[in-house]
């Protein structure tokens, strides 16, 4: 005769508490391993909020190498005590800046006074022989050796530098509330 396969039952007199032990013990180290990741992110959590603020120095005269993007407007350096006489910042052969043939950026013109920028501005012109009609600008071109009036001046024959040097300087000045 044959004999059916019947599967033995567990003495469930102490063999399942074996079972029950591992199971409690797997429990009670996953609720410590999650209790201490909560503990942990609550003291980084408390910790940074104790942190100092960051305090960026910002130096009095920045130096600007490019054109900066044009954000608010910046606040007009403190106007002198006297007008620097242009002749004091001129660049060589009596021009006040290569305005013909490098781009001007917001470096060359900070801590100028409203005066001395208008003179940079004034000087692209005059390099065309602009005829001043007004002073301080008719008799200060009219001492410089380069300088020829032309009754034909046209604004037309500047170049591309000096068209964007001549628009960045008016952004500027408007930018600084002087014009």
């Amino acid at each position: 005769m044959l004999k059916t396969y019947k599967p033995r039952r567990k003495n469930n007199s102490g063999g399942s508490q074996g079972g029950n032990k591992g199971l409690i013990v797997a429990v009670a180290i996953l609720a410590t391993v999650v209790v201490c990741g909560l503990i942990g992110v609550l003291i980084y959590v408390l910790s940074a909020d104790n942190k100092p603020e960051q305090i960026v120095v910002v130096p009095e005269n920045p130096v600007v190498t490019s054109a900066p993007v044009q954000t608010a407007a910046p606040t007009p350096p403190p106007a002198p005590e006297r007008v620097i006489p242009p002749e004091n910042f001129s660049y060589s052969d009596g021009y006040l800046f290569p305005s013909d043939r490098v781009y001007i950026t917001e470096g060359d013109l900070y801590g100028l006074s409203k005066e001395e920028v208008a003179y940079v501005r004034n000087e692209i012109y005059a390099r065309h022989g602009y005829i001043f009609q007004t002073e301080p600008y008719k008799s200060y071109f009219a001492r410089k050796s380069w300088y020829y009036p032309n009754v034909y001046f046209d604004e037309s024959s500047f170049s591309a530098v000096e068209r964007a040097n001549k628009e960045f300087i008016v952004d500027y000045e408007v930018r600084m509330g002087w014009r």
